[in-house]
């Protein structure tokens, strides 16, 4: 079984240099709030902010809003962007099952969306895609769990807590190079 969903009805642009959303050139308040409502049905809040970025992509921290029989429901989300080649979807897919995984144990964000969408040159199939993964957001990353505003003892409270997720990944037969 994929957890990840392909959203047929969605196309991206493809963006040259667009592996960074932080990145001023790239459009992500056009593409990725209107992709997520196609592809999810939920409303991306008007001021997500970037709260990460790597080599593989970026991350954002905002709201999804969604709205039936007059309820408004909110849930705050971080959100994992990536661009790659469609030769990589497999990978993708395989560490996506880990993450879904490890969020049902309580191990990892709990993950609650997961999809992709073909990105165009000019209307052309660029061979890319892009993955959005939507997931619960964390108060704090562990890199930020060592430094400022912790004291020592805190610190190592936390570095313990991740020991032991790390035992419980392991025992749970999860082998994950994070």
């Amino acid at each position: 079984m994929s957890y990840v969903k392909k959203c047929k009805n969605f196309t991206g642009e493809f963006f040259f240099g667009d592996d960074s959303v932080g990145d001023k050139s790239f459009p992500w308040e056009q593409e990725i709030g209107p992709a997520i409502k196609k592809c999810t049905g939920w409303t991306l809040s008007p001021k997500p902010r970037i709260i990460g970025q790597g080599a593989f992509g970026s991350v954002i921290k905002g709201e999804l809003r969604k709205t039936q029989a007059f309820i408004t429901r909110k849930r705050p989300v971080a959100i994992k962007i990536q661009k790659m080649r469609k030769e990589a979807l497999a990978s993708f897919e395989k560490e996506s099952t880990y993450g879904w995984k490890l969020g049902e144990l309580e191990l990892g964000p709990k993950i609650y969306n997961t999809f992709y969408y073909t990105l165009t040159n000019k209307g052309v199939d660029s061979k890319s895609i892009r993955t959005i993964t939507i997931m619960e957001p964390f108060k704090y990353s562990g890199g930020q769990a060592m430094v400022s505003p912790f004291t020592i003892a805190q610190s190592n409270e936390v570095f313990r807590q991740m020991l032991l997720i790390i035992h419980r990944v392991t025992a749970s037969g999860i082998f994950c190079r994070d």
